[in-house]
């Protein structure tokens, strides 16, 4: 996860620092138009990562409140927000089956979630070509735990009970959490089109907090 802000991070000083680098006193003042006229849609695509990496994609849309906040709306889905202590609880109960039996054990646990949150975007409109944001939401993330449990090489996840193992809550099932996500990025416009990249943290409620990293890479249109 570490890597993955980092990541977004040095993407995002990276392309402060081309903006900066590209102004001379020679060169014509950069234009201070807002990026966003009065509202924006867009979409992005990129990679998450808790225990795995694994894809992403989202949508969002807003509107020009004051200044240089925006009032945004997302919506976002990771293909696997896996966390290790997940997959350690489905290990156990593969472990307690197979021990059960005299056989071998395998395990595995994939959680897709979908995410849709409100909130403000701040965008530093004074700063040239490449303009940096802040942004903050809170929403609810559903959560779809989907575990597989083998036994001697064959799939017992649905039968599980007949070997004296309950799923339980915390390892199968579709649940909604709260949650919340926090972000940086920089926005490159294009007349009325504008380029979108930088890093964001989604942090889940549940019975343990999970924190999903995920690099976005996309763009929009302003009208």
């Amino acid at each position: 996860m570490r890597r993955v802000l980092a990541a977004g991070m040095m993407m995002t000083a990276v392309l402060w620092t081309a903006s900066a680098a590209g102004q001379t006193p020679s060169t014509p003042q950069a234009s201070t138009a807002s990026t966003v006229k009065s509202w924006y849609i867009g979409a992005n695509t990129g990679a998450a990562v808790v225990e795995n990496f694994s894809a992403v994609v989202g949508a969002e849309g807003g509107k020009r409140f004051w200044k240089n906040l925006d009032l945004v709306g997302e919506i976002a889905w990771v293909q696997d927000g896996v966390s290790r202590r997940q997959l350690d609880k489905v290990d156990t109960l593969a472990r307690s089956i197979a021990d059960s039996q005299h056989g071998t054990a395998s395990s595995d646990m994939r959680v897709p979630t979908l995410y849709g949150g409100l909130g403000g975007r701040w965008v530093l409109e004074q700063s040239g070509k490449f303009r940096p944001y802040f942004l903050v939401t809170i929403g609810a993330a559903k959560v779809n735990l989907k575990p597989t449990i083998g036994l001697n090489g064959t799939d017992v996840t649905s039968s599980a009970a007949t070997y004296g193992v309950t799923l339980g809550q915390d390892v199968i099932g579709k649940y909604n959490h709260f949650a919340t996500e926090g972000g940086i990025g920089v926005l490159m416009s294009f007349g009325e089109w504008y380029a979108d990249g930088g890093a964001r943290l989604l942090s889940i409620s549940s019975d343990q907090r999970t924190n999903i990293a995920r690099i976005v890479i996309g763009g929009g249109y302003t009208f």
